[in-house]
């Protein structure tokens, strides 16, 4: 069975940290996962990114991926998510909202380190594509 999800930015900057290429760890990962991104995450890797050659290389790659586009009823989405949780006193940083409303839209989960991810009601959240 294959499962979808939306790998998050910290994924790919942990692994560039270390030199590591985030993408050949997606491609062994085996067939069992479909891998989405998304503009958010895309902005938060490349921004980061100093080297042009790098940049390069990366963006083709991510422009590989399957992309969940930034429509009108994902911002309408991350609006809400935002809303609902700065209601309940848990303040997140934007762009989270804005790729858990990405993930909710595709029906599909979303890897990730960030710890914020796990306030988002409806959210599957994966820690590591290992079994």
């Amino acid at each position: 069975m294959v499962t979808g999800v939306l790998i998050d930015s910290n994924f790919y900057i942990n692994h560039l940290k270390f030199g590591r290429n985030p993408f050949r760890e997606l491609a062994a990962a085996g067939e069992d996962w479909e891998f989405f991104t998304c503009g958010m995450v895309m902005m938060e890797v490349l921004r980061g990114v100093r080297d042009p050659r790098q940049f390069a290389k990366i963006e083709a790659s991510f422009l590989l991926m399957n992309s969940i586009p930034t429509s009108n009823p994902v911002w309408t989405k991350a609006r809400q998510l935002a809303w609902q949780l700065d209601r309940t006193g848990i303040i997140i940083p934007a762009q989270d909202h804005l790729i858990a409303a990405c993930a909710l839209k595709a029906d599909i989960a979303v890897l990730t380190a960030d710890g914020h991810f796990q306030h988002f009601a409806g959210l599957q959240v994966i820690h590591t594509l290992g079994s």
